[in-house]
């Protein structure tokens, strides 16, 4: 039972940050956001916009909205003379600012160049637009994006859903030849006064100035010199790893991936401790047999335990759920095809991702679909040691994913409990993965046959975590009395993505 109001964490969040599979070397230091040009779309005035303009070069794109729908009408040297301009306008920027409060058709023909420049783009006010120039969208206020060609696109953003957290506490009374009696305890959690809002406009001064620091120092990184970290083959897929998209295939439109990370989420009410990565991975393909999108959610729930007695154990980790919510309505024409783990109790290992491959046998010359083949194999998928916890999943619309990981040594207060005659009673030991948290995958496939599949992929991965604490509120060797407190934090790990399937080349 919720016994108290949510709490919001976390002013000004990161959303979300798709990492390609390079991060910044160690012997690499971040370039600093100063004499950099930018070339500007978009012409209305923000708080972001004025901070980028005060230490660099801002250039204002000339208009070109109509490009596209006088291509017919124009000769083919006016064509090439304003696509030329485009070109160079873009080449000679280090990065593209685009506000789309006032959204026109231009935005697509800049940020189609810029892609294939490998420009980093800057957009604003993104919320509520939905591209077809780039296949991800996202419902926040600023996005940062760094296109690659042989890597997952680096993508991070801000403003986007804040955590929630909400308190539980439960008791349970166990006397000499009596059964439990379970009582609940009202508590309250006021309000952090430290959060601010999530848009930059209604920020006082200083959140507001810590918000674009935080914006410009992401920029910083995604600027500064890459190297290879990890690579990502057919030996494995899912998760952390990714999933594997030819730069050939990349560059035909036949694949799509990216792995996703949000900053990491910390509690601590001074008492109660956890810290949660969380993200997700992503990958959309088409072949010759249809369209599959394949989205992994994981991350790492990590717990600080302060107290770890017979008397007293917490706060260690309870429960893990990660939801991907999909609407028939918002599917694109694709179905739910299959979703790992599957329901395993007590198992010491279990698949927490299918293993997949992606293999291209031909050129684009030789065939459209250059051959593009999807494979599975049990020998491939990953897995994690879930002793002591149980994890299950479930499709109550038969297009959303649902997973729940959760301790299942002791279901109740009294599970914990033992007590010998003329003795006080005694709280059992912490398993392994509630004292020092859990790593976490799971792996959800929706797919889509030819001519079916149109419009957008819409969907939400809300992850919920969970820490306790139990601990005796009277003991003797006539009988104890017990209590448990638990937070939920509700992580909102993606919201409002979207898939542009037609970004995907027909076949």
């Amino acid at each position: 039972m919720i016994i108290n109001d949510s709490k919001k964490l976390l002013f000004f969040s990161i959303g979300f940050f798709m990492v390609s599979q390079s991060v910044i070397a160690a012997n690499d230091s971040p370039i600093n956001l100063e004499n950099k040009n930018i070339l500007q779309i978009g012409t209305s005035q923000s708080y972001l916009k004025n901070a980028l303009k005060q230490y660099n070069h801002m250039t204002l794109a000339k208009d070109f909205s109509s490009l596209e729908n006088q291509e017919y009408a124009m000769t083919s040297s006016q064509s090439s003379s304003n696509a030329d301009e485009i070109k160079n306008q873009v080449n000679s920027a280090d990065m593209i600012y685009v506000d789309f409060k006032n959204n026109n058709s231009e935005f697509d023909v800049y940020i189609s160049e810029a892609i294939k420049q490998n420009k980093l783009l800057v957009f604003e006010n993104m919320s509520g637009n939905k591209l077809t120039s780039f296949p991800i969208n996202v419902d926040t206020e600023v996005v940062i994006i760094k296109p690659n060609s042989n890597n997952p696109d680096d993508i991070v953003t801000f403003g986007g859903q804040e955590p929630t957290v909400e308190q539980n506490i439960q008791a349970v009374d166990k006397q000499a030849e009596t059964a439990a009696v379970y009582s609940p305890i009202n508590s309250r959690y006021e309000e952090n006064p430290s959060m601010s809002s999530q848009r930059l406009d209604d920020m006082i001064d200083y959140q507001r100035e810590q918000a674009l620091n935080n914006i410009t120092q992401e920029i910083n990184k995604l600027l500064a010199p890459t190297t290879a970290l990890m690579q990502v083959n057919s030996s494995s897929s899912g998760g952390q790893i990714g999933y594997p998209c030819p730069v050939e295939a990349k560059e035909e439109h036949l694949c799509y991936s990216a792995i996703v990370t949000n900053n990491v989420y910390t509690f601590d009410d001074g008492s109660a401790k956890i810290n949660v990565i969380h993200g997700f991975s992503y990958a959309a393909y088409r072949t010759d047999l249809g369209t599959s999108i394949f989205v992994s959610p994981w991350g790492s729930a990590n717990p600080t335990l302060n107290n770890n007695s017979s008397s007293h154990r917490g706060f260690y980790l309870k429960q893990v759920r990660p939801e991907i919510t999909v609407d028939q309505s918002d599917a694109a024409g694709m179905v739910l095809f299959r979703r790992t783990p599957e329901n395993q109790n007590g198992s010491t290992n279990v698949s927490t991702t299918s293993g997949m491959s992606y293999d291209i046998s031909a050129t684009a010359s030789e065939k459209p679909s250059m051959g593009g083949k999807i494979s599975y194999s049990t020998s491939q998928s990953q897995s994690t040691n879930l002793s002591d916890w149980v994890t299950n999943t479930t499709s109550d619309t038969g297009y959303d994913a649902d997973w729940n990981y959760s301790l299942n040594k002791y279901k109740s207060i009294g599970d914990w409990v033992s007590q010998k005659i003329f003795e006080t009673a005694k709280l059992g030991s912490i398993p392994s993965i509630s004292a020092n948290g859990l790593q976490y995958s799971s792996e959800a496939i929706w797919f889509g046959s030819p001519g079916n599949v149109n419009g957008f992929f819409n969907f939400d991965i809300t992850t919920y975590v969970v820490n306790e604490e139990i601990y005796f509120t009277d003991n003797t060797i006539f009988g104890w009395s017990a209590r448990s407190k638990w937070w939920t934090h509700t992580l909102y790990t993606g919201w409002n993505i979207s898939f542009y399937t037609k970004w995907l080349k027909p076949l």
